[in-house]
C-alpha cells in the first residue's frame, strides 16, 4: 500500500499543478486530497525509506504530467483524448483510495 499511496501522491501533485493553469478552483480540492494522501504515506513509511518513497512519487508525477501535457497540447485529437482518458482514470483510481471518495469501504479493501 505504501508504494500505491506514494504513486498517488505524485499523480495528484501533477493534477493539482495542471489545475492551477486550467481549473484554479478544482486545485483547492485536489490540494486537500494530496494532503490526505501524503498523510497516508507518512503514516506507513518505515524509517530510512524516504529516498525510495520520493522516487516513486517523482516518477509518478512525471508520468502523470506527461499524460496531461499530451492531453492538453497534442495536435492529434484522438491521441489527446486517449491521454486525457488515461490521466483521468489514474486520478480516479487514486481518489478511490481516500475515504469519502470510494464507493464503499469494501471497494478500498478490495484494492489491498
Amino acid at each position: 500500500m505504501l508504494q500505491q499511496f506514494a504513486v498517488c501522491a505524485g499523480r495528484l501533485s501533477a493534477v493539482m499543478e495542471d489545475q492551477w493553469m486550467f481549473d484554479g478552483p478544482a486545485s483547492e480540492h485536489t490540494r486537500d486530497e494530496l494532503a490526505a494522501m501524503v498523510a497516508l504515506v507518512e503514516a506507513l513509511m518505515p524509517p530510512d525509506s524516504g529516498v525510495r518513497v520520493m522516487d516513486w512519487r517523482i516518477k509518478a508525477k512525471v508520468a502523470q504530467r506527461a499524460l496531461l501535457y499530451q492531453a492538453r497540447f497534442r495536435t492529434d485529437a484522438r491521441l489527446s483524448a486517449v491521454a486525457m482518458a488515461r490521466a483521468e482514470a489514474l486520478t480516479a483510481e487514486c481518489r478511490s483510495l481516500l475515504l469519502g471518495q470510494a464507493g464503499t469501504l469494501a471497494d478500498v479493501a478490495a484494492l489491498n
